[in-house]
């Protein structure tokens, strides 16, 4: 079959489910920096994580708002922590 012919594909999905969507690495990162922020000797998973924690360190006000607006707006698109959709009744 040629390239860029999708006939065969009608009314089957590909790809990611239906209802998921790119997620940003910031919230995961913040949780870490989050749930880590007593501990010194944790070793930050990458970069962002890294300065996730420097941040919440150095302004723990503005990082706490910024995590808190970014959990609400998950919460408010139905989603639960682990990325999966939530029923609605």
């Amino acid at each position: 079959m040629p390239r860029g012919q999708t006939a065969h594909l009608e009314g089957k999905r590909t790809g990611r489910p239906k209802g998921t969507g790119n997620r940003s690495r910031l919230l995961h990162d913040m949780r870490w920096a989050y749930a880590t922020i007593g501990e010194p000797e944790a070793r930050p998973p990458n970069a962002g994580a890294k300065y996730c924690k420097d941040w919440a360190l150095q302004d723990p006000a503005s990082f706490l708002a910024l995590l808190g607006k970014l959990e609400g707006d998950e919460s408010a698109n139905g989603l639960v922590d682990n990325g999966s959709e939530r029923k609605q009744p």
